[in-house]
C-alpha cells in the first residue's frame, strides 16, 4: 500500500538478517542492488516485507524500527503476518508529529518528518509490548489504538552538566594556577546510552552546561578545553583539546542519529594570564574556531553576569564571531540571570531573532508545579519581565530541579502534568530540566554502601528512569494515559508494578511540599529537603531556636501562609483563604501513611526486579518518614508558637508530643537511608561524609530548649487553646468558583466577573491580582456583589496583562482561594484588554 505522500520508492525491510541468521535485527537499508545480489545467492529473505518505509530514510527512524523489531520478536509475531508501513505525510504545522491508523490488519504510521516517524514507530513498539499478545498478528492488531499526536512543547531538553573531578595532584595544580585541561568525555559510551534514553523518552535536546568542578563547585571556561587558538598557544593543552573536541563532535553526530540536538552553554569566561583586551580577542577567535570545527552544532551558549562578564563582552565575542561566520543555522542562547529583557532584545535583533533565553522557573528549585516565586521577595529568582509575547528572542524555562531533588527516586505524574502545562506561560517554546545528578557524579557506585547495591546500576541516572520517562513523555503528550505509564513499571517489576507506581506517587507529595512550604530561600545552596531538617535553616539570619522552623515564608506566599503568620492571624481573628500549617501537616501525614500501605503490599519480587525495588523502596520509605517528620514538626511548632503567645499549657503539652514524634520520624529516616547510602559529599551544602543520623542529636538538643522558652514566656495568664476549623485542617470548602471572566468598562479598564456557587453560601469575594512580571506585587480588591449572584471588580489597565485569583469567604466565616493550588495553577492569566 503506497501513499501519494511518499518521497521515495518503497524500501522493504525483512527482520531476518541473511548475513547473521540468528540475529533479529533490521538492515541499515542498503541499496536495492544489495538485496538483488543477496536474493540471487539464495539468502533467506521472508516473502513479505515486515515494514515498508515510504519516506526518505533517516538513522533515527532505523533505530526506532530496531525497537519495533524487538517488540514483534518478543510477541512472537511471524514475519509473514506483519503489515506495517511508515510514510512521510503533512500532519499540520507542528514538526515531530505522527499518526497511527489501522485498516483491518494493516497499520500505517505517518510522520510529519523523520522525528515524527521515529516517535510513531516507538509508539507502535510500546503498544505492542503493552498488549501482552503473542503469536498472532491478527489478534495483536485488535489491541492497538489509533492515535495522532503532536508535541505539546517544542523544546524538551535535559540540562546536564559537564563535570571535572580533579585528582589531588590536579587540585594542587589548580591552586598554583598551572595549566590543567580537564577531559570532558572520557566515558563516551555513557553519553551514548544517555542520549538513547533521552530519545526513547521523547526528549529532543541535550543541553550541556559547564564546565563544573565537582570539588570546588566552581565553573571553568570550556573554550580552552575544546579549541586551540594559534595566537594563544599557551591556553589549554592541545592533546586534551583534540580529545574533548572529538568527543563533543561524536555526541553531536550521535544525537542527530537519535533525534536529539546537542547544545553547549559555557558558564565561565576568564582565562588566567590574559588581559581584558586579550580575553576579548581570544574568546572571539575561540568561538569562531569552535563553530568552524563543529559545523553540526546548532546551539551555542554563554552565561552573562556570573561568568564575570557583562553582555557587552558577549556581543563583542560570541555574537560577532557568529555573525562573521555566517552561521544562520546556529542559535545562540543564554540565561536571564543578571541581565534585562532590553539587553536580550538588542542581542536578538543583532542575530535576527536567533537567540534563546533560558528563564528561571522557580529559582534554583522545582518545589511547585507552576511558576511560584511571585512578588517582590526573591524577585531576581523569578522570570522577572522576560515573559513577553512580542519578544524577539525565544523563551525556554530553565527548571533547576536538582536543588529540590538530589538523591531519592521521584516521579509524581500529576505534579509533572501540571508543571508541563504551566510551561505555556508567556508563549515559551519549551523547557530545559536539570537531572538529579546535575551537580554530582554519574557513577552509581559512589552513592551506595554495600557491594550488592553498588552493582545494581552502572550510572545513577539509570536508577532515575521514572524521572526521565515521566518528564519526557508528558512533555510530548501531557495526556499520556496513566495505564501507559503504569505499564513501564510493570515492565520493570512484573505484577507488582502498579503497587510500586502507586507508592511512588504517594511519596512524591513529600519532598516538593517540604521545599515549597518550609522555604528557606531560592538558591540551591539554601536548602536540600532530602537531607536537611529545616529546623536550623531560617531564611533570615537570626539566632536559632525551637521556633525557627515556624518562622517560614512559603515559596508561594499568596497561596500558602506560614506557621508563625497563621498563628498570629488566629489570635487576631483574621480569616485567611490560604492553605496553612494544619492543612499542610495533614497532607504530609496522609502521604506518608498511604505510601507505606502500598510499600507493604509489594511482595514476591526476585532477581533484577528485586534489586531495583530494594533501592527504590529505600527512597520511597525515606520520603514517607520525611513526611512524618514534617507533619509532626509543623504541628509541633504551630502549637508551641500559640502556647508561648497566649500561655496555654495544653498547647504546650501538644507541642512537646509532636516535636518528640518528629525526632522519632527522623530517626526512622536515618535508619532507612544510612543502612543503604554511602556517606555523601555535597560541597554545595558543605556536607562532607553526610549521614542522616547526624541530625538526630542537634534536633534533640534544640528541642530541649523548649522548656526554658516556656518558663520565660511573657505572660503567665493562661489564654484559650488553639482551635482549628474543619477548613483549616483540609476539609472541602462548600463554595466553588470555576472561572473568572474579563471584560472592558466604558473607560477601557478591565472588569473581572465571577460567579461562585452556591450563591447562598457566599459572604464576600476578594480578587487578588498582579501585573504579569514576576516581581510585581499582589493587590487585593473587594468585589461587588451583583443582583444575579455574580461579583465584579474593575482593575487598572496594565501592559502585558495580569495574573489573578479569588479569595472567597463563606457564611460560616471560613475562606478558600480559587483556583485551588492543590489541583491546578492557582491563578488565571489574563491578557491586557
Amino acid at each position: 500500500m503506497m501513499s501519494s505522500a511518499s518521497k521515495s520508492t518503497v524500501v522493504r525491510l525483512p527482520f531476518l538478517n541473511p548475513f547473521t541468521a540468528s540475529s533479529y535485527r533490521p538492515f541499515r537499508y542498503p541499496p536495492a542492488w544489495v538485496f538483488m545480489i543477496a536474493c540471487a545467492l539464495g539468502f533467506p529473505f521472508s516473502g513479505k516485507a515486515t515494514v515498508q518505509i515510504l519516506a526518505r530514510q533517516q538513522v533515527c527512524v532505523n533505530w526506532a524500527v530496531e525497537k519495533l523489531a524487538r517488540a514483534l520478536r518478543d510477541a512472537e509475531i511471524p514475519d509473514s503476518e506483519q503489515d506495517i508501513v511508515v510514510e512521510r505525510k503533512h500532519l499540520g504545522p507542528a514538526s515531530e508529529s505522527f499518526s497511527i491508523s489501522i485498516e483491518g490488519t494493516h497499520v500505517l504510521i505517518s510522520g510529519s518528518d523523520s522525528m515524527g516517524e521515529m516517535y510513531g514507530v516507538l509508539e507502535l513498539a510500546e503498544q505492542i509490548a503493552n498488549s501482552h499478545t503473542h503469536g498472532s498478528w491478527n489478534e495483536l492488531v485488535t489491541h492497538l489504538t489509533p492515535t495522532q499526536q503532536s508535541p505539546f512543547i517544542k523544546v524538551r531538553a535535559d540540562n546536564s552538566f559537564l563535570h571535572d573531578e580533579p585528582t589531588p595532584l590536579e587540585r594542587w595544580v589548580e591552586r598554583l594556577h598551572l595549566p590543567h585541561t580537564p577531559l570532558l568525555f572520557e566515558d563516551i559510551g555513557m553519553w551514548e546510552r544517555y542520549i538513547d534514553m533521552l530519545a526513547a523518552n521523547r526528549f529532543n535536546t541535550l543541553d550541556l552546561h559547564g564546565g563544573y568542578n565537582l570539588s570546588t563547585t566552581r565553573f571553568f571556561n570550556l573554550l580552552p578545553t575544546l579549541v586551540s587558538v594559534p595566537d594563544y598557544k599557551s591556553v589549554g593543552g592541545r592533546r586534551a583539546q583534540e580529545k574533548n573536541l572529538s568527543g563533543l563532535r561524536h555526541l553531536i553526530r550521535y544525537g542527530k542519529k537519535r533525534g536529539v540536538a546537542v547544545g553547549l552553554m559555557n558558564y565561565a569566561a576568564q582565562v588566567h594570564g590574559l588581559s581584558h583586551d586579550q580575553l576579548v580577542d581570544y574568546t572571539r577567535k575561540a568561538v569562531a574556531a569552535l563553530q568552524k570545527q563543529l559545523p553540526e552544532l546548532k546551539r551555542l551558549g554563554f552565561r552573562v553576569g556570573e561568568s564575570g562578564e557583562e553582555l557587552s563582552f558577549y556581543r563583542e565575542t560570541y555574537v560577532q564571531a557568529t555573525l562573521g561566520a555566517g552561521r544562520h543555522d546556529l542559535r545562540l542562547y543564554t540565561r536571564s540571570w543578571i541581565t534585562t529583557p532590553e539587553e536580550m532584545e538588542s542581542v536578538a535583533d543583532a542575530l535576527g531573532g536567533a537567540l534563546d533565553v533560558e528563564v528561571k522557573y522557580n529559582g534554583e528549585h522545582l518545589g511547585l508545579p507552576y511558576q511560584g516565586i511571585l512578588g517582590a521577595a526573591h524577585s531576581r529568582y523569578g522570570y522577572q519581565g522576560f515573559i513577553r509575547p512580542e519578544a524577539h528572542y525565544r523563551v525556554v524555562w530553565q527548571v533547576r530541579a536538582n536543588g529540590t531533588h538530589r538523591y531519592w527516586t521521584w516521579a509524581q505524574t500529576d505534579f509533572v502534568r501540571r508543571a508541563i502545562r504551566s510551561f505555556e506561560l508567556g508563549g515559551a517554546d519549551g523547557f530545559t530540566l536539570e537531572p538529579q545528578h546535575a551537580y554530582s557524579r554519574s557513577t552509581a557506585a559512589a552513592y551506595y554502601d554495600s557491594p550488592e547495591d553498588k552493582r545494581v546500576y552502572t550510572y545513577i541516572w539509570e536508577k532515575h528512569w521514572p524521572w526521565y520517562f515521566t518528564w519526557g513523555r508528558l512533555a510530548y503528550n501531557p495526556d499520556l494515559p496513566t495505564h501507559t505509564i503504569v505499564a513501564r513499571y510493570t515492565e520493570h517489576f512484573g505484577g507488582q508494578g502498579e503497587s510500586i507506581y502507586q507508592a511512588l506517587q504517594k511519596s512524591g507529595t513529600v519532598v516538593p511540599l517540604a521545599l515549597s512550604y518550609r522555604f528557606t530561600g531560592p538558591d540551591q545552596r539554601n536548602m536540600s529537603p532530602e537531607t536537611q531538617t529545616a529546623a536550623f535553616d531560617p531564611e533570615k539570619h537570626e539566632p536559632i531556636d525551637a521556633l525557627s522552623f515556624a518562622r517560614n515564608t512559603p515559596m508561594d506566599s499568596r497561596s500558602f501562609v506560614g506557621i508563625d503568620e497563621f498563628v498570629r492571624e488566629k489570635i487576631a481573628g483574621v480569616v485567611d483563604g490560604r492553605i496553612g500549617p494544619a492543612h499542610v501537616a495533614q497532607l504530609f501525614k496522609t502521604a506518608a501513611a498511604e505510601t507505606r500501605a502500598f510499600v507493604a503490599s509489594v511482595k514476591g519480587l526476585k532477581g533484577r526486579a528485586l534489586d531495583e525495588w530494594r533501592l527504590m523502596k529505600t527512597d520511597i520509605l525515606a520520603a514517607s518518614y520525611l513526611g512524618e517528620y514534617y507533619a509532626a514538626r509543623t504541628w509541633g511548632t504551630m502549637y508551641l508558637d500559640h502556647a508561648l503567645r497566649v500561655s496555654n499549657r495544653g498547647d504546650y503539652d501538644l507541642s512537646q508530643q509532636y516535636l518528640s514524634r518528629s525526632r522519632l520520624a527522623w530517626g526512622q529516616l536515618s535508619q532507612a537511608c544510612d543502612s543503604v547510602y554511602a556517606p555523601l559529599d555535597d560541597p554545595l551544602l558543605r556536607q562532607s561524609k553526610y549521614r542522616w543520623g547526624s541530625q538526630i542529636l542537634p534536633l534533640r538538643e534544640l528541642d530541649a530548649t523548649v522548656a526554658t522558652m516556656w518558663a520565660k514566656r511573657s505572660s503567665q495568664s493562661e489564654g484559650d487553646p488553639l482551635v482549628l476549623t474543619a477548613g483549616e485542617q483540609g476539609q472541602e470548602f462548600n463554595v466553588t468558583v470555576d472561572d473568572v471572566k474579563q471584560g472592558v468598562d466604558a473607560d477601557g479598564s478591565p472588569v473581572l466577573t465571577c460567579r461562585p456557587t452556591p450563591a447562598a453560601n457566599v459572604k464576600t469575594v476578594t480578587v487578588w491580582f498582579k501585573e504579569r512580571p514576576s516581581a510585581s506585587k499582589w493587590v487585593g480588591l473587594a468585589m461587588a456583589a451583583e443582583a444575579d449572584g455574580s461579583f465584579t471588580a474593575k482593575i487598572p489597565r496594565a501592559e502585558g496583562g495580569y495574573l489573578c485569583l479569588l479569595e472567597v469567604k463563606n457564611t460560616e466565616d471560613s475562606a478558600a482561594q480559587f483556583p485551588s493550588v492543590l489541583k491546578k495553577t492557582p491563578y488565571w492569566v489574563l491578557p491586557n484588554q
